[in-house]
């Protein structure tokens, strides 16, 4: 068996970092891999599986990491996630699909439906968030408050005719207490974390100084997250982000494309991933 690890052009030293205990688990389990850039032209039918790991770069090219993977799947090689998990996922349009049938997600509105000065009554807080439905690492969010929201109108204007935006109340819980994430690997749960963000910020990515620590879920939030698993295509690989409301767990984010996947929380963690891996395509 040979993979391809997709990742972004430049890696970063964290994404890096992040993912050695995947290399040494496929090492110990004896499967050649490599780490390929998703835009670099090779002939994918020399690789068995094409992984998608650390491709943080593509919201920003986002046309053409699709049609890559497009290329990816109809070769040879088996593209892991599957392209119409990826497809659907990688736009946070799925979240009222998500609603619909049934799962808390975070209180969420599209912009061009609910006019920025009236969300605050709306939702009925001081602050509120702006974000892409296609983004990753918190990239082009704004956290904005009753008070300063006019100062950034310009900008969310600019990034509103590329991208489609969406806006959310800011959630309390996710200061005071974190984002849980739970990690499943084809359908079974791996580990679970808790993310914090550093004081004075709202974002829980490692990237901007959150706080990280392993956690084991209570019943209701394993509930929660294997509620939301249910409703989709059961993939190798998926992280649940999970915050605390006020009645009921809000679904933050379900990612199927190319999360962190903490590794280094535990040990056993890319062992699992890598049984499971061998299990899918034997």
């Amino acid at each position: 068996m040979k993979i391809a690890l997709l990742t972004m052009t430049n890696q970063s030293d964290m994404a890096r970092k992040g993912e050695i205990p995947l290399e040494r688990a496929l090492d110990k389990a004896d499967i050649s891999f490599e780490w390929i850039e998703w835009n670099r032209h090779v002939d994918w039918s020399d690789y068995d599986i094409a992984l998608v790991r650390t491709t943080w770069d593509y919201q920003a090219h986002y046309e053409q990491f699709l049609s890559r993977l497009e290329k990816i799947d109809q070769s040879s090689c088996l593209l892991l996630n599957n392209l119409k998990t990826i497809k659907w996922n990688s736009d946070k349009n799925y979240l009222f699909e998500l609603e619909e049938k049934g799962i808390p997600i975070v209180p969420t509105k599209k912009l061009k439906d609910l006019p920025l000065d009236e969300a605050f009554n709306y939702f009925e807080v001081r602050e509120v968030i702006v974000k892409p439905t296609v983004s990753a690492s918190a990239h082009n969010t704004f956290l904005l408050s009753f008070d300063n929201y006019k100062d950034y109108l310009e900008e969310i204007n600019r990034v509103s005719q590329v991208k489609e935006l969406l806006i959310q109340p800011k959630i309390e819980s996710v200061i005071e207490e974190g984002e849980f994430s739970l990690h499943f690997f084809a359908g079974e749960h791996s580990h679970t974390i808790l993310k914090k963000p550093k004081e004075g910020d709202f974002r829980s990515q490692e990237e901007y100084g959150s706080h990280i620590i392993p956690v084991s879920p209570e019943k209701e939030l394993m509930a929660a997250a294997r509620f939301a698993l249910e409703k989709c295509e059961i993939p190798l690989y998926a992280r649940v982000d999970l915050v605390r409301g006020p009645k009921h767990w809000y679904l933050m984010e379900l990612e199927l494309i190319e999360p962190c996947l903490y590794f280094d929380m535990d040990s056993e963690a890319a062992d699992r991933l890598v049984r499971k891996l061998k299990e899918v395509v034997s």
